[in-house]
């Protein structure tokens, strides 16, 4: 799977830990200093998928600096690619109009106690979305909260 460096912390240590406990590899890509933009996103994601990557997992939102992650061209990389895209939109839930359809990614996580101003954890909303016609099989669109969504089996 592929993250960035600058995704929230918490996101990249639940996938580092997932990766340990189920024999998966995650491929950090840094973000250069100074920021050098969105076309370096998609360029960095595009280039680093392989016949191996299975989900690019990106934030909406950047907590570092605010960046508004290009993320629609991101998720249509990924779907080129036959990978799967999970968008957290932690940072953007409530702050941002926020079109999954528009932006397809497999997955969306959105954290209520933000932007939104609901009761602050251990509650916690995420959504999935699944917008990708040829996976609707998998399941229907769902909304989860609870605890822990990082690193729950």
């Amino acid at each position: 799977m592929i993250i960035f460096a600058d995704n929230h912390p918490s996101n990249n240590a639940a996938w580092k830990t997932k990766s340990e406990r189920w024999g998966f590899t995650v491929r950090e890509l840094a973000v250069p200093n100074p920021h050098p933009g969105a076309d370096y996103h998609v360029d960095a994601v595009t280039k680093a998928i392989t016949s191996r990557t299975r989900l690019v997992a990106i934030t909406h939102v950047t907590t570092t600096n605010g960046d508004l992650f290009p993320a629609k061209e991101i998720c249509r990389v990924a779907r080129e690619r036959g990978v799967l895209c999970h968008l957290d939109g932690a940072q953007s839930f409530g702050l941002v109009d926020v079109d999954l359809g528009d932006i397809k990614p497999d997955f969306y996580g959105g954290s209520g106690h933000k932007w939104p101003c609901g009761p602050k954890p251990p509650r916690v909303a995420a959504l999935f979305q699944h917008a990708r016609g040829d996976r609707s099989d998998r399941g229907r669109h769902q909304a989860l909260h609870g605890r822990g969504l990082g690193t729950a089996a």
